[in-house]
């Protein structure tokens, strides 16, 4: 009975650390998707122009340079 709850008791501390170890897995993935997921600013300096005669055609002007 002794060597049972012994091995039982070990088992359970192998769980709670992988249980620790997934949170903290989780917690990096969830930090990564939230980066990815916030929208990208151009610089101040950038303008996108969308041409009416050519829908399609996006030109990327430098002001300033």
């Amino acid at each position: 009975m002794v060597t049972e709850n012994a091995v039982l008791l070990k088992r359970i501390l192998e769980v709670e650390t992988e249980v620790e170890c997934q949170k903290r897995f989780n917690t990096r993935l969830i930090a990564e998707s939230d980066r990815g997921a916030k929208p990208v600013s151009l610089p101040q300096k950038t303008k996108i122009l969308i041409s009416s005669t050519a829908p399609l055609r996006t030109e990327i002007l430098k002001i300033g340079d």
